[in-house]
């Protein structure tokens, strides 16, 4: 079960800040760091031609060697309680 658009929202929120916490909101000019996953990283071999296969600090390692990132920057991200799964209690409350 998924708070929905038409929900009234987490029973333990006042109205006003349910209204805030509603939906997710990016802070604009926060970003964090973040490890490309396994993936994502073959996929990004893979672009440059490169056939990999092995863990993570191999294919890291033939990143780097290969001038492709390993960290990229992603924005920080407040999130909000729309389409986010309910709790046993909120279920229970309703």
């Amino acid at each position: 079960m998924n708070f929905e658009s038409t929900n009234h929202g987490p029973f333990w929120m006042s109205n006003a800040k349910r209204e805030q916490a509603r939906k997710d909101k990016v802070i604009e000019g926060s970003m964090k760091m973040k490890n490309v996953a396994k993936p994502d990283q073959i996929k990004r071999l893979q672009e440059r031609g490169i056939t990999a296969t092995g863990n993570i600090a191999q294919l890291c390692k033939l990143a780097k060697n290969k001038g492709i990132p390993i960290i990229e920057e992603i924005p920080k991200v407040i999130e909000g309680w729309e389409g986010k799964p309910k709790g046993m209690i909120q279920v229970l409350s309703e």
